[in-house]
């Protein structure tokens, strides 16, 4: 196993809490303790980090997570948890694109087509991110411990780790 460190500054007082890295590493987002989420790109020559933007892109974030093309591999969107619910990013444009409104979004899973999102209050919801976003399914009972969907394909596998 390879394993990078890859070092990162604080901002303003506050220090990285949580990461996210995309698949085959070219993007990392890291939310500081203050909930603000910085975007960085990670050079595939040397690894250095580069802050791809001097300016907070979003605040109350509390997840993160990238979505790769099934075809072509490319990762082009990342979704983040935050207290209002879903907000789609396109790392190309850097457009937010139409946000999904779940409240309390504590842990976020994302494959394109589908989000599934831990609630604070323990349960989970899933939702389908297409052109109009639906809510799928809800759980009001049960815990999910960890939620994962296949990123391999968007055929919709979702996967709940629960405790017991």
């Amino acid at each position: 196993m390879n394993v990078k460190a890859l070092r990162i500054t604080s901002f303003d007082d506050s220090f990285p809490v949580r990461a996210a890295i995309s698949p085959f590493g070219k993007w990392l987002a890291v939310i500081y303790s203050d909930s603000r989420l910085k975007l960085f790109l990670v050079s595939e020559k040397d690894g250095q980090v580069n802050l791809m933007a001097d300016k907070n892109w979003f605040s109350g974030v509390n997840d993160v997570a990238f979505s790769a093309d099934p075809g072509s591999g490319k990762v082009t969107e990342m979704a983040l948890a935050t207290n209002e619910g879903i907000t789609r990013v396109n790392l190309i444009s850097r457009e937010s694109l139409k946000p999904v409104t779940s409240a309390g979004a504590r842990s976020i899973s994302y494959s394109g087509a589908f989000a599934i999102l831990g609630l604070e209050n323990g349960s989970f919801q899933i939702w389908r991110l297409d052109s109009e976003p639906r809510l799928v399914q809800e759980t009001a009972t049960g815990h999910a411990s960890a939620i994962t969907t296949s990123r391999a394909n968007r055929s919709g596998e979702v996967y709940l780790i629960d405790e017991g």
